[in-house]
């Protein structure tokens, strides 16, 4: 399954939360909206507004779970006898700062 996260910038003439709604101690600079799809099928979104560690924060946490994803193809091509060479050294040059 295929997560979502986006980042919009907003009009900040218009009323917009003072605080990041995810850390609630910083001023908020982006819209984010985010759809993670879940093991069990289910897809958790989440919208609000952020501040920039949290929007890099959020940027770490779906590279860090596709990366997870890409390790669990890589086991299970591997059982099934398949050449994983490739594809591994691409996950390895992908993902080489969060494993």
């Amino acid at each position: 399954m295929t997560s979502r996260l986006s980042f919009f910038t907003f009009e900040p003439l218009r009323e917009v939360p003072e605080l990041c709604s995810l850390c609630t101690s910083s001023s908020t600079v982006l819209i984010y909206e985010s759809q993670l799809h879940q093991e069990s099928g289910e897809i958790e979104g989440a919208r609000g507004f952020c501040c920039g560690l949290c929007a890099m924060d959020l940027v770490k946490q779906l590279e860090g779970a596709e990366s997870q994803q890409w390790m669990e193809k890589e086991a299970a091509l591997k059982a099934d006898d398949a050449d994983i060479g490739d594809f591994q050294m691409h996950r390895l040059a992908a993902f080489r700062r969060t494993n």
